[in-house]
């Protein structure tokens, strides 16, 4: 027997007694213990299919686990919704009875002594024992009041609550639906807004004009006077600017133990092109060469270069009693006086870089800013690496401001 049958074998005689076919519709019948095991065993089934490379029968065992296991989750759950609904029900029946037993109790000992004529119960008797019901409502507090109503209509007195037992509707309403048909609206919170009798307006005008005299008009109003004393100061300083460096957090730092550097720059490809080392030398030259003699180019050598560093300083002069009993405005001051030094320095940054480069004006495209961009990017890389003849996977590192940013 494959696993396959083995699963409908297994249902059929730890739930139904019948053919697997009919499993999905005879859950209602199966005890909650014999459910429970099925549950079990069907889980068992599936983790004895092979997951690292399952075959088709494999998939359709698997699917049909699924959707047993999915069937008994919903039918528990609906067990247990109705087992609390019973439960609820049950308590509030009791408490019905035991008031009336209590009621019952009282006017018995009333009547006890009466010679043949009943006596009626007093009015405080009776607004004593008066159901729940009909008891008049309590007031309602002054301005708007907002009552929430969960969907299985239990009223919540928080938004939180709301939030909880709306998860919970939500997760009934998914676990209990196995095929998502048409549209469907599921209710879950409901919010109504209770105004007092004095805040509701009706058909009567003078009335409506009292209780809105009684809110609005100048007897009304309280009265005011003022502030009598010194407010409260606030001695915190904001600051906006930032001492960001992107120039130099893009570029590879070091560090110069001697305040500067010595080095040779490198032959360029064009100005050993230009020294024409390379010729075509024919077979029929070299046959009859004649006074022809092969072109040679004459080396050089290259200029050393020397590079210093530069300062950029910032200095703030302040006194003591300024940053002991002004320490917010201090602290603000030198923030922004580190973002002036951090602007300098990267002006100063980009100045270098600029002396040291070749300007080039890209083309207009007009055809988007992205676009034209990454078109410019791409033909500048193609460009440089043609102008030097570098590998093309040579890496390149490109530097650029964002539209957002002012260094």
């Amino acid at each position: 027997m494959n696993l396959e049958a083995a699963v409908g074998a297994l249902v059929a005689a730890a739930v139904f007694g019948e053919p697997e076919g009919r499993a999905l519709t005879k859950l209602r019948t199966v005890d909650t213990l014999d459910l429970r095991d099925a549950r079990a065993k069907v889980l068992a089934a599936a983790e004895k299919v092979n997951v690292e490379d399952p075959s088709y029968k494999d998939i359709e065992v698997l699917a049909a686990c699924a959707d047993l296991a999915k069937a008994i989750e919903a039918e528990m759950g609906r067990r247990l919704e109705t087992e609390e609904s019973r439960r609820i029900a049950a308590d509030q029946l009791t408490a019905s009875i035991a008031a009336s037993a209590s009621a019952s109790e009282d006017t018995a000992s009333r009547l006890e002594g009466t010679t043949g004529r009943r006596r009626l119960p007093s009015i405080a008797t009776l607004s004593r024992h008066q159901p729940g019901r009909t008891r008049p409502a309590a007031p309602a507090q002054r301005g708007t009041g907002r009552v929430l109503t969960a969907a299985a209509g239990q009223v919540v007195g928080s938004v939180e609550e709301a939030a909880v037992e709306a998860a919970r509707v939500l997760e009934r309403q998914v676990s209990q639906r196995r095929n998502w048909g048409a549209r469907e609206l599921i209710p879950l919170v409901t919010s109504r807004a209770e105004y007092p009798q004095d805040r509701q307006l009706g058909m009567d005008e003078w009335a409506n004009e009292r209780k809105l005299d009684a809110v609005t008009s100048p007897q009304a109003l309280a009265a005011s006077g003022g502030v009598c004393g010194p407010v409260a100061v606030d001695y915190s300083v904001q600051t906006i600017a930032v001492a960001d460096r992107p120039v130099k957090s893009a570029l590879a730092n070091f560090g110069a133990g001697r305040g500067g550097l010595r080095y040779i720059l490198p032959h360029t490809l064009a100005a050993v092109t230009t020294d024409a080392p390379a010729s075509v030398w024919t077979e029929a030259t070299d046959a009859n060469p004649g006074g022809s003699t092969k072109p040679h180019a004459l080396f050089l050598c290259q200029t050393v270069e020397e590079a210093y560093v530069d300062a950029v300083t910032s200095i703030v002069q302040f006194g003591n009693f300024q940053a002991r009993y002004a320490p917010e405005q201090v602290a603000q001051y030198m923030e922004t006086a580190e973002a002036v030094h951090s602007r300098l320095a990267e002006a100063t940054l980009l100045a270098a870089i600029s002396a040291g480069s070749t300007r080039s004006t890209a083309d207009n495209y007009e055809v988007g800013a992205a676009r034209d961009f990454l078109a410019t990017i791409d033909r500048a890389a193609s460009a440089y690496r043609f102008r030097n003849r570098m590998a093309p996977t040579a890496p390149l590192r490109v530097v650029y401001r964002p539209t957002s940013t002012t260094w």
